[in-house]
């Protein structure tokens, strides 16, 4: 059982090894700050989403995931599933500050504004994944993007806006 409202989940293989590397200066860290907190390290693909789904429900209010993008998904997807879209959303913003290109971390920003109904944020986002997608020439990003940005604009009620994203996406697939 958790004691700690806090989780680190920690993936020591994440940045070819710099996960495990900086392992003690992040727990220094956390512990400095005076912060109470259980540390688990992944042990393999999944682990990081059971791990913040296990601790959703003991009743741990924060998690940080340390780690690559595997761990950044599998803690935004914990949070969505709990309908935590405020956090989903502040965790996927992170990651896409790091990695502009992250076309899972654009999904699930999407899915917690979508749980909000933000549509119109829906749109800058889908633009913002557009222009990435565009400028490194991935056909199969911007596909989704165009997609999705369809999806909100038929749920703003703008019809034929939405029909011609849904044929702009399935002409770049």
């Amino acid at each position: 059982a958790m004691s700690a409202s806090l989780l680190v989940i920690l993936n020591p293989w994440a940045g070819r090894g710099r996960g495990a590397k900086y392992r003690g200066s992040t727990l220094r860290g956390l512990k400095h700050a005076g912060l109470a907190f259980e540390l688990a390290e992944t042990t393999g693909p999944g682990h990081a989403l059971a791990r913040a789904r296990e601790a959703g429900a003991n009743g741990v209010t924060r998690i940080i995931g340390a780690g690559g993008d595997g761990t950044v998904h599998d803690v935004a997807n914990a949070l969505l599933d709990k309908n935590r879209f405020e956090e989903a959303i502040e965790v996927n913003r992170a990651a896409l500050e790091r990695d502009p290109g992250d076309a899972l971390g654009y999904n699930q920003l999407r899915r917690a504004l979508t749980g909000l109904n933000q549509f119109e944020e829906i749109l800058v986002v889908t633009q913002q994944w557009r222009e990435w997608a565009d400028a490194h020439n991935d056909k199969e990003s911007a596909g989704q993007a165009a997609f999705h940005r369809g999806t909100a604009l038929a749920a703003l009620g703008q019809l034929d806006e939405a029909v011609d994203s849904f044929i702009e996406s399935q002409d770049l697939n």
